[in-house]
């Protein structure tokens, strides 16, 4: 049941941070050009299903990481059971799963840092847009 929970979980995974900037710009080329308004409404309801859909990737991705390491145990047992590697490979086949887990760690964070540097781009170019519109 995991794995085939981690198979239907992976394209959503993916799908979270690239869909995130194409739904700020279609938000924005809807409110300049369809609605012609400068209230942003289409830009902000877009931009919060773009985070909302970060955010699942997000979390996807925490369980994901899980059923790794459950794989990863099983592997290892198996491994073990089956005489399938030296004392030496198996310690190796567990450094290398550690190391595995921390770079999935890693790109999480990164994805996440991500998240927040766009956020803040969003933000700082709404303040200039109001700043600038405010002095004319």
């Amino acid at each position: 049941a995991d794995m085939r929970t981690r198979v239907r979980l992976t394209p959503l995974i993916y799908f979270g941070p690239i869909a995130f900037v194409p739904m700020v710009i279609i938000g924005a080329l809807l409110d300049l050009f369809v609605f012609k308004s400068s209230n942003g409404i289409c830009t902000i309801l877009l931009t919060s299903i773009g985070l909302a859909f970060y955010l699942l990737s997000f979390i996807m991705s925490i369980l994901v990481l899980k059923t790794e390491k459950k794989a990863q145990k099983r592997a290892y047992e198996i491994m073990k059971a089956e005489g399938l590697a030296t004392a030496e490979e198996l310690e190796m086949c567990k450094k290398l799963f550690r190391l595995y887990n921390i770079e999935y760690i890693n790109d999480m964070v990164i994805a996440l840092l991500e998240l927040i540097y766009r956020v803040l781009q969003i933000i700082a170019y709404v303040q200039n847009s109001s700043s600038s519109s405010s002095k004319q």
